[in-house]
C-alpha cells in the first residue's frame, strides 16, 4: 500500500496449494537465511523439472512448544517485518 501499511486477509480455513513452499519460523527477526532457504527450495524444484511452483508462504506460529503463546503485539511486530520484506505470511496456532 502507498501508506507503507499492508493488506491483511483473515482466513478461517486457509488453503495451501499443492506444491506450495511453506517456510516455518519464529522470524525474530526474519533474515536472509529464511529467504535463502525458500529461494533455494524453489531453485531445486525447477532443476528437478517442476514447471510450476505456486509460490512461497512463510508460516509464523503464535504458539511455541518451549515458550508458550506469544503476545499479540509481538506477533504483529514479527508479521509486519515479514510482510514489509514482500512475503506472504500465514499465522497459525499449529503445534507439532
Amino acid at each position: 500500500k502507498e501508506d507503507g501499511g499492508f493488506e491483511v486477509e483473515y482466513l478461517r480455513d486457509p488453503v495451501i496449494e499443492p506444491g506450495q513452499i511453506v517456510v516455518p519460523g519464529s522470524f525474530n527477526p526474519i533474515h536472509e537465511g529464511h529467504e535463502g532457504l525458500a529461494t533455494r527450495v524453489a531453485e531445486i524444484r525447477k532443476e528437478m523439472g517442476e514447471s510450476h511452483t505456486p509460490g512461497i508462504l512463510f508460516e509464523l506460529c503464535i504458539t511455541n512448544a518451549d515458550k508458550g503463546t506469544q503476545p499479540t503485539q509481538e506477533i504483529h511486530r514479527r508479521a509486519s517485518e515479514v510482510v514489509r520484506r514482500g512475503h506472504r505470511l500465514l499465522i497459525t496456532k499449529a503445534t507439532l
